[in-house]
């Protein structure tokens, strides 16, 4: 059993929901399943009804365990999963779905408050994670948050809008940030829908050639 799901839930931080969490985990997975969950808050202003506060789970799951993790969640504690009235999403997939990419990226945390909640994930692996992590702010990392971003807005505005407006707040964090460029937010643009909307070939084809 290797392959891996990842997903997310957003709900304030508490020891009774990740008590909960591991003994759901426990319970819907085979005795030898890895898994990882971790504990994250968001600074770019999304997940507002938990201010910021939300989960990422990392584990080997059936569908079948999977959809019932997430019914026993969404019913017991009301979450939405779809963005509407300005609310985002409160649980779904992963945009980052590669388990190696999503842990290194979480391993960030790991010395602060947010961090590993629980994991049976070896020593070594969790090591690998910490050293190969997004703490330098490289442009993977940029461009990782800004599509988790992005997957979580509920604005309803122009996708280019969404990258120029969260641009400029990063850039108010961090000094190095460069302005960026027409040619870059329409790169970026594109590589979102490429990786994570199902794009209509021909519309990108109209869009560049026609």
């Amino acid at each position: 059993m290797d392959d891996y799901k990842t997903w997310f839930i957003a709900h304030t931080h508490s020891e009774e929901i990740e008590s909960e969490f591991k003994k759901y985990i426990k319970k819907l997975t085979e005795p030898n399943a890895m898994f990882a969950i971790c504990r994250e808050t968001s600074t770019t202003g999304t997940h507002k009804l938990s201010n910021g506060q939300h989960y990422h789970f990392v584990c080997q799951i059936t569908d079948k365990g999977y959809k019932a993790f997430i019914r026993h969640f969404k019913e017991k504690y009301d979450l939405k999963g779809q963005s509407k009235n300005g609310i985002a999403r409160q649980y779904g997939v992963q945009t980052v779905k590669d388990k190696e990419q999503l842990c290194t990226y979480l391993a960030k945390d790991i010395d602060t408050t947010n961090g590993w909640v629980a994991t049976n994930f070896n020593n070594e692996d969790l090591q690998r994670y910490i050293d190969n992590s997004y703490k330098k702010y490289t442009y993977e990392s940029y461009k990782y948050q800004l599509f988790q971003h992005m997957e979580q807005n509920t604005e309803n505005e122009a996708l280019e809008y969404t990258i120029i407006k969260y641009h400029l707040a990063e850039m108010k964090k961090h000094n190095k940030l460069a302005p960026i460029k027409r040619n870059q937010v329409e790169s970026l643009r594109n590589e979102y829908e490429q990786r994570f909307r199902d794009i209509n070939p021909l519309d990108l084809y109209n869009r560049w050639y026609g």
